[in-house]
């Protein structure tokens, strides 16, 4: 905070000359590093904070990339897919829909890709998402061929796939697709979801999930997360937030209650505008103590030449006065911070008392 020259030898005698308070270009100084100080932490204090990147669940985007004599049958495997993999914790966008997006945006044509990695990874890139799932399907004679494969784009590999020949008229579909993708994804991103049912009785509050703004409240319905551990969160102008940790379950529901208390609750401690007065007082104090001390080093200073003037001991009386001095200079150093403490507090408290 507060940065003078060290006490030597050579200025000692100012302290005789100065008497109670400081030179004044020592004081423009101590003015001028406090002003400092005060000026850096109100900046900081007053900056907006950076706003932290949400937590978005995995998205997945399910391609048709073959369909030989089939008809319809090839897009109906797509969509059972798709709902499989929205099933799970990730967010899915069916063939129909990625397809549209693709020629939309001048992405490859899954049908041109078949299982080449640079063409499926270009595809996931244009979709936004990390994992791409591969559909084929033909009919040759009396048998269907399905194949289906898996990219991850954050992984340098190439896409997992598998395949299966089924007589005709062909299997449960359903169940065939759900045993092929367990074949090529992961086995956490194919267990159910959980669900949070989260209350509050505070309305028009926003709810964050892991950093990310899900809703407002009141929230329709549970909120639908991958299993593992979520922070829940309520905040509100005028309120102070609330914040609890999940272990979400797979396939489980869990009851998420909320309260919010006014900002100005005498429970969590008074408002910044009090701690503002206490740091104030705070900087009073360290000011007084810090005159307090220079007066007495000076005072013990004179008397310290005064007894080598006399031919008497005084290294004692010196080092009285030394160590009375970097004392006061340490108080300064508490009344700039506390004052600069106490003005960062009272401007901060500015938004809370609107509120209010």
């Amino acid at each position: 905070m507060q940065r003078e020259t060290p006490l030597s030898r050579h200025h000692l005698p100012n302290i005789a000359e100065t008497g109670l308070i400081v030179s004044a270009s020592r004081a423009g100084r101590v003015r001028f590093a406090a002003a400092s100080a005060l000026s850096v932490l109100f900046a900081l204090a007053t900056a907006s904070p950076a706003s932290a990147a949400p937590v978005v669940r995995e998205r997945a985007a399910v391609v048709v990339t073959q369909a030989i004599g089939v008809g319809t049958l090839a897009d109906r495997l797509g969509n059972i897919a798709a709902d499989l993999v929205a099933a799970g914790p990730m967010n899915a966008i069916a063939p129909g829909e990625a397809i549209r997006l693709l020629r939309a945006k001048g992405g490859p044509d899954p049908m041109s890709c078949g299982t080449e990695r640079a063409c499926l990874a270009d595809a996931a890139r244009v979709l936004g998402v990390r994992w791409l799932i591969t559909v084929g399907i033909g009919s040759f004679g009396q048998m269907y061929s399905l194949e289906l494969g898996a990219l991850d784009l954050a992984a340098d590999a190439p896409p997992a796939t598998t395949s299966a020949t089924y007589a005709a008229p062909g299997p449960e579909w359903e169940q065939a697709v759900r045993e092929r993708l367990g074949k090529v994804l992961p086995p956490a991103l194919l267990a159910p979801p959980s669900k949070l049912v989260v209350t509050s009785e505070i309305h028009g509050a926003e709810l964050y999930v892991d950093g990310a703004r899900i809703a407002t409240t009141p929230v329709d319905g549970p909120i639908v997360v991958a299993a593992g551990p979520r922070v829940v969160e309520l905040r509100k102008d005028g309120y102070l937030p609330s914040r609890t940790r999940v272990e979400a379950v797979s396939g489980s529901q869990h009851p998420v209650d909320l309260r919010l208390l006014p900002a100005s609750s005498p429970s969590h401690g008074g408002s910044l505008r009090t701690w503002s007065y206490v740091a104030g007082g705070g900087a009073a104090a360290a000011l007084v103590g810090a005159i307090a001390f220079h007066a007495t080093a000076s005072s013990t200073m004179d008397e310290a030449r005064l007894r080598k003037d006399q031919g008497l001991p005084f290294a004692d009386r010196r080092s009285d006065a030394l160590s009375q001095v970097g004392t006061a200079r340490v108080l300064y150093g508490v009344a700039g911070a506390a004052l600069a403490g106490a003005v960062v507090l009272w401007f901060l408290d500015e938004p809370a008392a609107a509120t209010r």
